[in-house]
């Protein structure tokens, strides 16, 4: 039995590797270690201390990232506390030592990083759907709702709020306002292929093998060899639907 569970829980905007520019984020399902994105640093500064304490806290935080992803998680904490005090309005630092936090098994403390970083910069909508999915373990869904409902007031098109919140509603057992949140994301991200594969578990659950199969096959397209995808596939296969018309 394939689970509507299959996919997972996003949890936060995909890491770049470290030599990346600043763009936007591609989405990501829970796997990345620490959040890399350079772009919320100042891209201007007024003058050569400035550019030269801007320098070193990239070059902390990128040290910081790599750290972390070795599984040196107290050098990993320092220098990204190193990060910080080059650049205090460097937003990424707080999003890295939130991670390490939850590597340690401190949600509290990961969240009050993640509530720092949007002190920091209150736009950061990623920051609010990073701290909604530290309630993911403790299944605190109404605490998950409000930090993703507030992502979306700020930011109407982000698709990770719309996938997050399709998994609380799938967790709370209302799949079809779940099917219709991740059908948004899907509409939003035309690439990942996350939100269809949830839809098409959910639809497969409800026995709707049709719509399982489209969903599946959405997912399929937009990357080829998708398990969670391909789980429901083989499901059906399994049940002997026939194939649409």
């Amino acid at each position: 039995m394939v689970s509507a569970r299959g996919v997972g829980a996003r949890r936060l905007p995909s890491p770049r590797p470290v030599s990346a520019p600043a763009g936007r984020p591609a989405l990501l399902a829970p796997r990345a270690a620490v959040i890399l994105l350079l772009g919320s640093l100042a891209a201007s500064c007024a003058s050569d201390t400035e550019a030269e304490s801007r320098a070193r806290a990239v070059e902390s935080f990128r040290a910081s990232v790599l750290a972390a992803q070795d599984g040196d998680l107290d050098r990993a904490e320092a220098l990204a506390r190193d990060a910080l005090e080059h650049a205090p309005t460097f937003v990424d630092p707080h999003f890295a030592l939130a991670r390490i936090e939850e590597l340690r098994g401190d949600p509290d403390a990961a969240r009050a990083h993640y509530l720092r970083a949007l002190e920091v910069d209150p736009t950061q909508v990623r920051a609010g759907i990073a701290l909604a999915t530290t309630y993911f373990p403790e299944q605190r869904w109404d605490e998950a709702e409000t930090w993703l409902s507030r992502a979306v007031e700020a930011d109407p098109g982000a698709a990770d709020a719309y996938f997050n919140l399709g998994f609380v509603a799938e967790a709370r057992n209302d799949p079809d306002r779940a099917a219709g949140l991740l059908r948004l994301a899907a509409v939003l991200d035309q690439y990942d292929p996350h939100a269809p594969a949830l839809i098409a578990g959910i639809r497969l659950a409800q026995g709707r093998l049709e719509d399982a199969r489209a969903a599946a096959d959405e997912a399929l397209r937009r990357e080829p060899g998708f398990p969670a995808a391909t789980a429901v596939r083989a499901e059906i296969d399994r049940r002997g639907a026939p194939p649409p018309r």
